[in-house]
């Protein structure tokens, strides 16, 4: 099986809908038949992926996940606020702290 990244950024709440769905149809074909079933049932609900780039842009996170025999698989995806810019030192501009930047979930 092959192995999926555990973290991507992308620019738009739409790429990020598409790659979870992408990467949930990769392995989809490992599941069992009732396992695969649901996830073609998710994969084929068309409103479901619309109102996941809507949840995205309201800050809201997109997820899906399924139990199988070995365990379970999750993917999500999680809006991030914009990093703040950081010197050629690392430390962000505009900031008297040394402490690094964290990145948070809108919400």
């Amino acid at each position: 099986m092959e192995t999926l990244p555990d973290d991507q950024t992308v620019e738009t709440p739409t790429d990020a809908v598409h790659w979870v769905r992408e990467s949930v149809r990769g392995v989809s074909l490992s599941f069992d038949r009732r396992v695969f079933h649901r996830t073609w049932g998710w994969l084929g609900d068309h409103r479901a992926m619309d109102a996941g780039v809507v949840n995205l842009q309201g800050g809201r996170p997109y997820e899906f996940a399924v139990v199988v025999r070995m365990g379970h698989w999750r993917w999500s995806a999680h809006p991030v606020r914009v990093l703040p810019l950081a010197t050629p030192c690392g430390r962000p501009v505009n900031s008297g702290f040394s402490k690094p930047s964290i990145v948070s979930e809108m919400s």
